[in-house]
């Protein structure tokens, strides 16, 4: 289910213009890191397979691929309406009850998302202290450890605005 587009105020406007260098961004860049991926596993595997030998870092550097894409994805899932809910909500009768399980299901996903962005970035900050670096990059761990912030701001990007789309659906007139 694709969000509706709604005519929105200066501010509104701004929060799409976000919105839409966010969505080319986490595309292209989950598009251009999932064939990156495969390139990368299909050398690692001919190495391996045909010359017995293998790359450490190019495994560590697939598994943080793999979560950054994780992250990204969910966020592009929310902008589509792809992620998890439950179906029975579309068959409710009543479009007002709907859009009240809508703006609950907004305000659920900013709250959650606001204490893993809070508590992960706390989290990133403990492990920058630390200065402990990736076994086989030796990249700062904090690094693939800030893609969790990152994701879950992403997402609460995304929430917001269904947030605000709900609200505004709810009060447009001829609504019942």
């Amino acid at each position: 289910m694709l969000i509706p587009e709604i005519t929105f105020s200066r501010t509104g406007r701004i929060m799409k213009k976000i919105l839409y260098v966010l969505d080319n961004a986490e595309e292209y860049t989950a598009g251009f890191g999932l064939l990156l991926m495969a390139i990368l596993y299909f050398i690692e595997v001919v190495l391996r397979y045909a010359f017995g030998r293998s790359n450490a870092w190019v495994e560590e550097f697939l598994r943080y691929m793999m979560v950054f894409i994780t992250f990204f994805g969910a966020s592009v899932a929310i902008k589509s309406g792809a992620h998890m809910s439950v179906n029975v909500i579309e068959y409710i009768p009543s479009k007002r009850l709907k859009q009240v399980i809508d703006l609950f299901v907004a305000l659920m996903g900013i709250l959650f998302s606001v204490l893993i962005v809070y508590f992960s970035w706390h989290l990133v900050l403990r492990i920058q202290g630390f200065g402990q670096q990736t076994p086989a990059m030796q990249i700062p761990m904090y690094i693939p450890y800030a893609i969790i912030p990152l994701g879950f701001l992403s997402m609460l990007l995304r929430f917001s605005y269904r947030l605000v789309l709900s609200i505004k659906t709810m009060f447009q007139k001829g609504d019942t």
